[in-house]
């Protein structure tokens, strides 16, 4: 919510700009998809309706990326903690992900390696063509493979990664 917030905060005033929440489901911050946030009124607001977010549930970055897509955005910055935990329904029968039964409610956990197929399947879904990727990514333990998987597809866009120190902000 702090990087939000840093992020609002510095954005110019003439910009559009959409912020999408997402875990099983996708929620738009604001009255619109798109919103200006040319004045401190619509600022409060937005500030006001991200301090209600109670993160919870899975991770799906298909949802999210889906949600991006229709929006024809040009840059996408993604502030999250790791690799996604949850996908579409139909991936039961992709190879490697049929291996992967964490994904379809058979566990309560899911691996490292399904983490990475996922990711990458989520990715390649999307489709998001000329959007470049920016990833704010959080220090989290036990997800090492994170930041290459977002390193890769964020340089093939021409964006950047960083993984700010704990108390960033």
């Amino acid at each position: 919510k702090k990087i939000v917030r840093w992020f609002l905060a510095r954005t110019p005033k003439n910009s559009q700009l959409s912020i999408i929440t997402f875990n099983d489901s996708v929620h738009y911050l604001g009255k619109s998809e798109w919103l200006s946030v040319s004045t401190d009124e619509i600022l409060k607001d937005l500030y006001k309706e991200l301090d209600s977010i109670i993160p919870s549930g899975s991770t799906n970055l298909h949802k999210g990326l889906q949600a991006v897509s229709r929006l024809n955005a040009t840059d996408l910055y993604i502030i999250t903690d790791g690799l996604p935990t949850a996908g579409r329904s139909n991936y039961a029968h992709l190879n490697p992900l049929s291996g992967c039964g964490s994904l379809f409610g058979k566990s309560k956990s899911i691996s490292g390696k399904c983490r990475v197929e996922l990711f990458r399947q989520s990715i390649k879904d999307a489709s998001l063509t000329d959007v470049k990727v920016n990833i704010v990514l959080l220090p989290i333990e036990g997800d090492p493979n994170a930041i290459n998987e977002y390193w890769s597809w964020s340089a093939a866009t021409g964006g950047l990664v960083i993984s700010p120190a704990v108390n960033w902000p």
